[in-house]
């Protein structure tokens, strides 16, 4: 005897579309992955052009490392301007090149402009594929990085046409040599790696657990440099480095490296053999203690920081909730993520629609095990 056929259910069907279907399909992945990847909007020229993206994303790296190693072979704006008041002077009087060669000036712009084209053509490509609310609404890198391309189109386009100008009447711009370049090539190289991005990231999380210790350091320092200032201030040999607090305090952080030591005790040295009393407890205390301490710190936060994101990298069940699209979010904001995209994959496939600003702060056990995502008696870490 077969099932009757739920008339609503067949009706239901037939009015879900292809791609909602879809869309739905790419939001459970993304909860089963614990990523939320950035989707192209509806459409086959959408889709073909955010492909276009994904493909070009190694050329474009590759064009932002060529972008850096340009800045090597290419002449200074500064140069230039020297050189023009004395033409036939070389070089290498103005800029060490270490040997490189050095390219023409229009050849290197028309490189720059070249690499600057195929990040131009990406970008194009993400904005439409995605939209421009989208993009707006994107992470702070991706803002940044569209900000830093746009002033360098501007710092190209200004370069040269201040280069053709001095080809044909004789001279540029009077702001020809300023050039934001060279800052603008690594910011980009930076905002287009997640490696560097994950790693700056985990020395920010670093920073507030070693400020105590390295406060300490420079109470330490300032105490002996004001006490220096106080014995050393009379004396004829301190007077160019202990005359007062700053340059007292900039010469034993110096010391305190033993990069001046012990020139810089041997004058007083030979006055007092007492001044042994000064500078022993101070590079004892400072150089073999508190410098380890402070280098033990940083290692330890460090390394405990990187150990926290690895192991919230997978939940019980062994799947990856933490990837690089993630830039270590915490486990609890992943998996609250991850449900909200469920409840935004099953409001596809309904027909209805969840507000997407709503979000779930913390992660709730009765929710999860509602959802089937973790087992009742697993404890979150």
């Amino acid at each position: 005897m077969g099932a009757t056929a739920d008339p609503f259910l067949m009706e239901h069907e037939r009015a879900v579309s292809p791609s909602a279907v879809q869309r739905a399909a790419l939001h459970i992945q993304d909860a089963f992955d614990g990523t939320e990847h950035v989707h192209p909007r509806e459409g086959r020229a959408l889709r073909r052009l955010w492909l276009v993206h994904l493909a070009l994303i190694v050329p474009c790296r590759l064009a932002l490392a060529g972008l850096v190693l340009l800045s090597f072979i290419e002449q200074p704006p500064w140069v230039l301007e020297a050189r023009r008041h004395v033409p036939n002077a070389d070089i290498e009087t103005h800029y060490p090149t270490f040997g490189l060669p050095m390219l023409p000036v229009a050849t290197s712009l028309a490189v720059e402009a070249a690499l600057l084209l195929m990040l131009v053509l990406d970008a194009a490509c993400m904005v439409i594929a995605q939209g421009v609310p989208a993009v707006l609404n994107s992470r702070l890198p991706v803002r940044v990085y569209l900000c830093a391309l746009a002033l360098a189109i501007v710092d190209v386009v200004v370069a040269a046409a201040g280069e053709a100008r001095r080809m044909v009447e004789g001279s540029g711009w009077p702001w020809k040599s300023m050039r934001l370049a060279w800052h603008l090539r690594l910011t980009m190289l930076v905002l287009r790696s997640d490696d560097l991005l994950s790693a700056f990231d985990l020395v920010r999380r670093s920073i507030p657990r070693f400020g105590g210790v390295f406060f300490v350091l420079v109470l330490y320092v300032l105490i002996y440099g004001w006490a220096a200032v106080l014995l050393f201030r009379r004396a004829e040999e301190g007077v160019s480095d202990f005359d007062t607090l700053a340059e007292a305090i900039w010469t034993l952080l110096i010391t305190l490296t033993t990069a001046n030591f012990p020139d810089v005790m041997m004058p007083f040295y030979a006055r007092s053999r007492l001044v042994v009393l000064f500078f022993a407890p101070y590079l004892l205390i400072g150089h073999i203690f508190l410098l380890n301490l402070v280098l033990a710190v940083v290692v330890h936060a460090y390394s405990e920081n990187r150990a926290a994101l690895a192991t919230g990298a997978t939940d019980c069940h062994g799947l990856p909730l933490i990837a690089t699209d993630c830039h270590g979010l915490p486990l609890s904001a992943t998996l609250s993520a991850s449900l909200i995209r469920c409840r935004r994959a099953t409001a596809h496939l309904a027909g209805t629609r969840v507000p997407r600003a709503r979000r779930e702060p913390r992660w709730s056990a009765p929710a999860g095990r509602r959802h089937g995502l973790v087992p009742r008696a697993t404890p979150l870490p």
